[in-house]
């Protein structure tokens, strides 16, 4: 493991017995778990540190900043295939661009509501085993269709 994985899961883990020892209440009892622990143990976490507005600043931009380069990735690969695939050919590069924008902004509304992080969840959960299982099926039928089988 390298120490950017490292590094996160010592912190929140650390964070998180300390919030133990500060309440009281072990740690397997505490309902803190996915993605509140982003959200709710790193701003204690960043609370904590002398001069803390100066670091939660710095923190919710580098939040806002991984935020763009994964739009950015996403964008680029959505148009990569649309041009590929030959689909909207009368439309300059930029029109397309802030039609995918668009979609994924309509889209990301259904995490800001209300229900935001139960969405999450169900988004997150599903969509990552289904994609794997999908994958893992692709990669059997290609691996039996190589080798004959």
């Amino acid at each position: 493991l390298t120490a950017e994985r490292c590094a996160p899961g010592l912190v929140v883990f650390s964070v998180l017995g300390d919030m133990s020892q500060e309440t009281g209440v072990p740690i397997d009892e505490m309902q803190i778990e996915g993605s509140g622990l982003a959200f709710v143990v790193y701003p204690q976490a960043i609370a904590k540190l002398p001069v803390a507005p100066l670091f939660a600043l710095l923190f919710f931009t580098m939040l806002l900043c991984l935020g763009l380069d994964s739009e950015f990735s996403m964008v680029e690969t959505i148009l990569t295939a649309v041009d590929d695939a030959g689909v909207g050919q009368n439309y300059p590069r930029a029109v397309k661009a802030a039609a995918a924008c668009l979609a994924m902004f309509g889209v990301g509304l259904l995490f800001v509501t209300r229900g935001g992080l139960h969405w999450l969840e169900l988004v997150d959960g599903y969509a990552a085993n289904l994609t794997l299982f999908i994958v893992g099926g692709v990669e059997c039928l290609a691996v039996g269709w190589v080798y004959g089988a």
